[in-house]
């Protein structure tokens, strides 16, 4: 195995538990806060279920750093999963453009395009 493919092996076996683990996270730890400003925020990152009463916002806080850095990990999961999905469809054509290429080689290296001489000629056998 060379080193690019040892690379994109160890890249993806990386990636996708962490992909798996974000994207747990944000099922089951998801809630929503209210700003100072009025704005909604939802994300995601364990926590202690303390509504405030009467409503669904969470009553603990963050500073918009915070707000921030939350934001890019959800989108960072997100890019990875597309990522992961776009090379493998990208591997997959790949492959299957090489076997197509190989269709138009014949047997004896005579190839397609090679255009010094004419194709090679058959001549029809009886069968009697």
């Amino acid at each position: 195995m060379n080193n690019s493919r040892k690379i994109k092996t160890f890249f993806v076996l990386l990636a996708l538990p962490m992909v798996l683990w974000l994207y747990y996270n944000h099922l089951t730890n998801w809630h929503y806060h209210l700003t100072d400003n009025g704005m909604v925020i939802k994300h995601a990152h364990p926590y202690n279920s303390n509504t405030l009463p009467g409503t669904p916002w969470q009553n603990h806080h963050h500073s918009n750093a915070e707000f921030f850095l939350l934001a890019m990990l959800s989108i960072t999961a997100t890019l990875l999963l597309f990522l992961l999905a776009l090379s493998l469809v990208y591997q997959l054509l790949y492959s299957r453009l090489r076997s197509y290429k190989s269709l138009f080689i014949f047997n004896k290296g005579y190839s397609i395009t090679n255009h010094m001489r004419g194709p090679p000629s058959f001549s029809p056998t009886l069968i009697g």
